[in-house]
């Protein structure tokens, strides 16, 4: 139970930091000063409660199927105090962790939501002079930020205790295989009395350490770490269930949350979105969709040579679909916003005559690179295996990998300049807009583009954790870039899927 306590908590301040958000946001739009609590109140009391029901059931059901994996705290280790005990299973932790993230990242939106909003109106509060209700929010508002930064750090330390589930002395033992008798030599040898108290700083420490093993250069991996470490490269594979588990989730998190964007646009008129944004979307969903097509055969020793091909042409082929999609996406925006300033009808924005071409280019050009990823390495002598650690199939074949990574980059340097050019025509014509006053349709272009650019940045992390993951075709696949894949679809998601309009699409309570 102690380690999904976090849980509740993160949760009860994600809760906390949206109840803050919303009294104040509607204090500004309705002009009820008191600051009251949003109807939903009551949702947002008992919402943490249930998640850490959740949570807890689920976890008691996990180690109960496997009770003989709870042991002490300190078994195996004559420096460790007996505080609290532990599962050798890494799915109940890794479930915690990822409600925990998930939580966090929901506080820290709402934070970032809650100080615009304050600096945004800052000038009407001074002239109201509101001084005593200001002062109450922008005081509770300080003191969840601070204990936010306070509890980052907390998590930072609790993720080192969890990840020492397997091995107490490891570090991230889950993930990895350490080599247990060397570093049980240098515990020996260390002093148990003064290893107890500088035990966290050093578990701490060692830690990011081990995060060094993630580091494509295998020459600065050894340079970095203990010669204990070293053998932790070889990844235990009993290990790494746990990390199939947390794949599959975060990949299906992705995909519900990538159909929760889609389906106000589909079936409601007050939410309406350009045909490219529509590719675009579908682009991610096919994408996180083709990450979890080996579901069910994962952990099979030799999986279906078909299912295998199929996989690692929808891997390999989709992010270029993604890369055309999103050039077809900032051309949209691009011809959209130079008409615009171009002709007086200020207020449409109509989309360019060409939409079909835009629409349909990114489906054709997937198409081509999914049959030519398909022969290319269906005609090539070394058939398709399964990777280490068992998430996704690859293939040995260099001209088909070449193909994908080529493709990618040339699309997403063509939509880094259209967005480029985007920000040089709505900064050439601010001056303009702001005589005409059209601040509507100019502020919508401008949130768009935004979430465009931070989808750019997001995709270009995308492609160089996609690039080091993929470029291990005659070595070890890299976990650490593998485990961090699943960040994209779902911020991508969390960027495309957060405008008002479809957040208010689900709120039908309100």
């Amino acid at each position: 139970m102690s380690s999904h306590s976090p849980v509740r908590s993160a949760s009860a301040v994600a809760t906390y930091t949206a109840d803050i958000y919303l009294s104040i946001r509607s204090m500004f739009e309705d002009g009820i000063w008191d600051g009251p609590e949003p109807r939903n109140v009551v949702m947002l009391a008992l919402l943490p409660w249930a998640v850490f029901f959740l949570v807890f059931i689920e976890a008691t059901a996990t180690m109960a199927s496997s009770i003989d994996k709870i042991i002490p705290s300190a078994t195996g280790s004559i420096n460790r105090p007996e505080l609290y005990c532990r599962t050798r299973g890494p799915e109940t932790y890794l479930v915690s962790a990822i409600c925990v993230v998930l939580a966090g990242l929901v506080i820290i939106v709402y934070e970032i939501a809650t100080g615009w909003l304050l600096y945004k109106n800052w000038i009407k509060v001074k002239n109201l002079g509101l001084t005593s209700t200001i002062r109450r929010f922008i005081q509770a508002f300080l003191r969840t930020v601070a204990f936010t930064v306070i509890a980052i750090l907390g998590l930072s330390l609790s993720i080192t205790a969890t990840f020492s589930s397997t091995e107490p002395d490891y570090g991230p033992a889950v993930v990895l295989a350490i080599d247990i008798p060397a570093r049980t030599k240098y515990d020996d040898a260390a002093n148990s009395g003064a290893q107890i108290c500088d035990d966290s700083i050093s578990r701490f420490l060692y830690l990011w350490q081990l995060m060094l093993l993630f580091w494509p250069s295998p020459s600065f991996t050894r340079r970095s770490l203990p010669l204990s470490a070293q053998a932790a490269l070889e990844v235990d594979m009993a290990a790494l269930s746990g990390l199939v588990i947390a794949w599959d989730v975060l990949m299906f998190l992705a995909i519900l949350l990538l159909v929760l964007a889609l389906v106000p646009p589909l079936f409601s008129r007050r939410v309406m979105r350009r045909k490219t944004w529509h590719t675009l979307m579908l682009s991610l969903l096919v994408f996180s969709i083709g990450q979890v097509f080996l579901v069910g055969n994962q952990t099979s020793t030799s999986p279906s040579p078909n299912i295998c091909l199929v996989q690692v042409a929808l891997f390999l082929s989709t992010p270029p679909f993604l890369g055309a999609s999103t050039l077809s996406y900032s051309a949209d925006i691009y011809i959209s916003i130079r008409r615009m300033f171009e002709s007086n009808d200020w207020e449409d924005g109509p989309e360019p005559q060409n939409v079909v071409i835009l629409v349909l280019a990114p489906w054709i050009f997937f198409l081509l690179v999914f049959l030519a990823v398909i022969l290319v390495v269906g005609l090539s002598e070394n058939p398709p295996d399964i990777a280490s650690p068992r998430f996704y199939c690859r293939t040995q074949n260099t001209a088909a990998v070449m193909i994908a990574v080529v493709t990618l980059i040339i699309t997403m340097l063509c939509s880094i300049g259209l967005q480029a050019a985007t920000g040089w025509t709505l900064y050439h014509n601010w001056i303009k807009t702001q005589k005409v006053s059209i601040t509507s349709t100019t502020r919508r272009y401008f949130h768009t583009f935004i979430r465009t650019i931070a989808f750019t940045a997001l995709a270009v992390i995308g492609v160089a954790l996609g690039s080091i993951a993929a470029a291990t075709v005659k070595g070890r696949t890299m976990v650490g870039f593998s485990m961090l894949l699943p960040i994209f679809p779902i911020g991508a998601a969390l960027i495309f899927g957060t405008y008002q309009d479809i957040v208010s699409f689900y709120m039908f309570w309100r």
